[in-house]
């Protein structure tokens, strides 16, 4: 009985595949006429970055321990907090005695602190804030 079934559930497998079979249309064939150029290392990369990718960017390759122990997340707030106290009429040096001294109250190396700051506005008034007037 085992072997009937086996045997039915066989042929009605490979019923399914040639009714399928010949029932599909020939398969097209493809010409390729002409080949792409292969890139050279000449060409640019297309990977396109948003600003707050290049403004991360910027920040993380300064090699600075503030900026280093700081998330994305905070560092981005204190970029659009930069853009948002230049937009408001305050001048670089204001931003930067404030932020070094904000930064500060934790303890640790002021040069460390005013570097830090400097790297932060830098990189917010060429990535996040461009409209700024400084």
């Amino acid at each position: 009985m085992k072997n009937i079934i086996i045997a039915s559930s066989i042929a009605i497998a490979s019923l399914g595949l040639v009714a399928c079979s010949s029932d599909a249309a020939p398969t097209p064939t493809v010409t390729v006429t002409q080949q792409a150029p292969a890139p050279t290392q000449d060409d640019p990369p297309t990977t396109t970055m948003s600003n707050e990718e290049l403004y991360l960017l910027a920040l993380r390759s300064m090699d600075n321990r503030i900026i280093d122990n700081a998330s994305d997340g905070e560092l981005l707030e204190v970029g659009y907090s930069v853009c948002d106290v230049l937009d408001a009429g305050y001048t670089v040096d204001e931003v930067i005695a404030y932020l070094a001294a904000e930064m500060a109250r934790d303890g640790g190396a002021s040069e460390t602190y005013v570097e830090a700051v400097g790297y932060i506005i830098g990189a917010s008034e060429t990535a996040l804030c461009p409209t700024a007037s400084f």
